[in-house]
């Protein structure tokens, strides 16, 4: 296998690195640009899915905060592998815009309701809340498996290149730790989620419908996805920073940068706010 001319080689090469984008452009692992891929790719979607459930049923502005952790951790990067980034920013906005749409009447409605069954006008408020709660929750629970599945895929592309490469060159490729453990910890997810949203399911809206009862579920599933999701952030975050030490130094660097940057906007509004004032004072 290590008999290839030059020609069939330089194909091989430009195959791979077309199929796996940044990962396979350089033979050197932990690359700059691959830190940052694996950094929004595996740690940015724990973060969003972590924030995203936990933030389901509160204020619309954590909602809307959670969309844009979609927007800014999850989507960019991980779909930019296949298609430009225009393409994919125009995606990603549709997604956060939809996002919005959904979440944020069914926030406003489930307070109706949760109104109206707290002063016991029940019959004419469940029938219609139920539709609408399918219609909305379904969705949302769907986000986080589309998500999940979608790493799997991109985990399992990663994987299979890194063995053709290894069987047509005849040359090592060591990819990350959190690549090839990430595959894993997404299918356990994914195992653990799907029966947890379809006993909510069928619970609120199959067998009872209970206000006090509906409100103990609720909390309960709420709790349960929360603990998930900051679980699966928490191994994602432990993989990154023990993989590479120069990984740990980045993350330094990064928090670094923001904090100097929330310093210099700081700086930058202290002064604008003393600069009114003495120009008040002179004018007085």
């Amino acid at each position: 296998m290590n008999n290839i001319s030059p020609i069939a080689q330089n194909i091989i090469d430009k195959q791979i690195t077309n199929v796996v984008g940044l990962f396979a452009k350089k033979r050197k692992p932990f690359k700059s640009t691959e830190k940052r891929e694996l950094f929004f790719n595996d740690f940015g979607c724990a973060v969003f899915v972590s924030v995203f459930i936990a933030s389901q049923y509160s204020h619309p502005f954590f909602l809307i905060l959670a969309s844009v952790c979609e927007l800014c951790t999850f989507g960019i990067p991980l779909v930019s592998r296949f298609i430009s980034y225009k393409k994919t920013i125009c995606g990603c906005v549709g997604i956060f815009l939809l996002n919005i749409a959904i979440t944020v009447p069914n926030f406003y409605f489930w307070e109706f309701n949760h109104r109206t069954l707290s002063c016991m006008v029940i019959n004419s408020t469940i029938p219609y809340y139920r539709t609408y709660s399918l219609a909305t929750n379904v969705p949302l629970m769907a986000i986080p498996i589309i998500i999940l599945v979608l790493n799997v895929v991109t985990t399992i592309s990663i994987r299979r290149t890194e063995k053709e490469y290894k069987t047509l060159s005849g040359r090592e490729y060591n990819f990350p730790v959190s690549t090839k453990v990430n595959l894993t910890i997404s299918v356990v997810y994914i195992v653990t989620y799907i029966p947890c949203s379809i006993l909510y399911i069928l619970v609120n809206f199959v067998i009872s419908f209970d206000a006090e009862h509906f409100l103990i579920i609720n909390s309960v599933k709420v709790l349960f996805d929360s603990i998930l999701g900051t679980s699966y952030f928490a191994l994602n975050l432990f993989l990154l920073l023990q993989s590479s030490p120069s990984f740990r130094q980045d993350f330094r660097l990064f928090f670094s940068r923001i904090n100097s940057k929330f310093r210099l906007l700081s700086s930058f509004f202290v002064g604008s706010i003393k600069g009114t004032s003495q120009s008040e004072d002179k004018k007085s």
